[in-house]
């Protein structure tokens, strides 16, 4: 083994055999950290209900761009269906939308009208 720090491999190359070393090759430590590591990196503290939505940002929460149709979707009754118009792309939308937020309780149906433009029917699942 080399002295150097160097690694010595070989290369076959058309049916001959060649060592070389390369500087590429060199081995390497990883580099350490300037700040020693704590035990417990996090540091946590109990707070209320209304403390925590006190400190909240002042913008409020993310809302999507399908949250009103799961507005519209709560105050459904069990023989009522929600309809509107959407694009393919708003339809997949909607779908993964109700899917992440009411799992299991919801069916949605959808047909082509004119052009890209879709019918979607929300309905309570039985």
């Amino acid at each position: 083994m080399p002295t150097d720090n160097t690694k010595k491999r070989k290369v076959v190359s058309s049916g001959t055999e060649a060592t070389r070393t390369s500087a590429l090759t060199t081995l390497t430590t990883m580099a350490k950290a300037r700040t020693p590591r704590k035990n417990t990196p996090f540091e946590f503290e109990k707070l209320s209900t209304e403390e925590a939505v006190e400190r909240r940002s002042a913008r409020g929460t993310r809302r999507s761009k399908y949250s009103p149709i799961g507005d519209q979707f709560k105050e459904l009754g069990g023989e009522e269906v929600l309809a509107f118009t959407a694009s393919k792309n708003e339809v997949q939308g909607v779908r993964n939308y109700m899917r992440r937020n009411f799992e299991g309780t919801h069916q949605v149906n959808s047909r082509r009208t004119d052009g890209d433009q879709y019918e979607v029917h929300i309905s309570r699942a039985k």
